[in-house]
């Protein structure tokens, strides 16, 4: 699973935060209040000097608001800055999708593919 690290500084988070219309105040600290069963953050708790804000991570954390890769990560602050540290690239769902495609260019069949990654799995034909 591939580790990233990015860090993105308070003035940066507060101004993303302003252009959604959402004015917290300066930023005074984020962190998760929901994880899902694989870790994954879904809610977070930004706080403010003037409000605090419960949202929903993966549209302010990812695509279009912090760009970050995952929601799987932790943060720490330091300084004027966030530290997100964070594993993987996906879907949590264990398939690499750049990772079944070279293993089927390089002559793997999908069950020998599938089993690769999921090697518990039983595989039963409904047609």
């Amino acid at each position: 699973m591939a580790n990233w690290t990015r860090t993105r500084s308070k003035k940066e988070i507060e101004k993303l935060l302003l252009h959604r219309h959402l004015d917290i105040g300066v930023l005074k600290d984020i962190y998760p209040v929901k994880k899902g069963p694989s870790g994954r953050v879904l809610k977070i708790r930004i706080v403010g000097d003037q409000k605090e804000i419960e949202i929903m991570s993966k549209p302010f954390l990812t695509g279009g608001g912090l760009k970050l890769p995952e929601i799987l990560f932790t943060v720490t602050k330091q300084n004027d800055n966030y530290i997100f540290q964070g594993h993987g690239f996906g879907h949590g769902v264990g398939y690499s999708q750049w990772g079944g495609y070279i293993m089927g260019k390089n002559g793997k069949n999908w069950k020998e593919i599938l089993t690769f990654y999921y090697n518990c799995a039983e595989y039963t034909k409904f047609w």
